[in-house]
Parts: structure tokens; C-alpha cells; sequence
């Protein structure tokens, strides 16, 4: 993989995997199932990693999903698109710092297309507070 693939994640998990054991041969003989050939070797995730990794698709994560070499983990990159973060962030009400500079360049611009108007806040050296008017919005 190029460093360029892997710059397109922004988190990496990891979930260990488990080899089923050769000597025990399941399946369900009620049911019609064989048990698997002996050159088969079967990899089992955990229940709660299959379950974090459906949670994950559903919430509209990106995922690329591989092996480790040694066959023994799964090593799951995930990207989160702006637009679920962005919900996400909408949802829980979440607020945060926002990059001050962008913000007032944004402002002052305004957006002709959605009908925002220029907007522009006086200086605040002679109020008494540690906040910016465009820190928080």
C-alpha cells in the first residue's frame, strides 16, 4: 500500500482473530450442515467486532478491511466523511473552537447563493472577555 492510500484514513482499529480448531468438527447434523474439510481453516471474529464493524457501515463510516499478515488480526481502516461528521456534530449539539480566521473571512464574504449577507463585528478591545466574536457561532 502507497503512503498516499493510507493518508486517506483517519483512524486504524484493530480486532484480534481467532483460528477455529481443526480437531473439533462442527456443523449441525440436524440441520444438514457439514463440518469443514480439514485444509480449511476458518477465522472467527468476535461477536462485538462484527457488531462495531455493522455499527460502523451503518452510521456511514468508509471502511477498507484486511488481514494482517499473519492472519491473526483484522486491521480495519476507517475514514469518516465530512458530511456524517458534520450530522453527527449536529446531533449530539455539539459545539466547538472554531478556527477564528476562516470563520471571519467566511463572514465577511457572505454566500449570494443561500441569501447570507456580509456580516461584520466591531472590535472588542474595550470589552472585558477572553472570547472572540468569531470563536464560537
Amino acid at each position: 500500500m502507497s503512503d498516499n492510500f493510507l493518508e486517506m484514513f483517519d483512524y486504524v482499529m484493530v480486532f484480534p482473530l481467532r483460528k477455529v480448531d481443526k480437531s473439533k468438527k462442527e456443523g449441525c447434523a440436524p440441520c444438514g450442515d457439514k463440518p469443514p474439510k480439514e485444509e480449511f481453516v476458518p477465522i472467527r471474529q468476535s461477536t462485538q467486532a462484527k457488531n462495531f464493524i455493522k455499527a460502523m457501515l451503518e452510521t456511514g463510516l468508509e471502511l477498507f478491511i484486511y488481514e494482517s499478515v499473519q492472519k491473526d488480526e483484522l486491521i480495519v481502516l476507517v475514514q469518516v466523511p465530512d458530511a456524517v461528521l458534520y450530522n453527527f456534530a449536529d446531533k449530539i449539539d455539539y459545539t466547538t473552537l472554531l478556527d477564528p480566521d476562516v470563520m471571519k473571512q467566511k463572514l465577511k464574504a457572505g454566500n449570494p447563493d443561500k441569501r447570507i449577507a456580509k456580516v461584520e463585528f466591531p472590535p472588542t478591545d474595550t470589552l472585558q472577555t477572553t472570547i472572540e466574536p468569531y470563536d464560537y457561532i
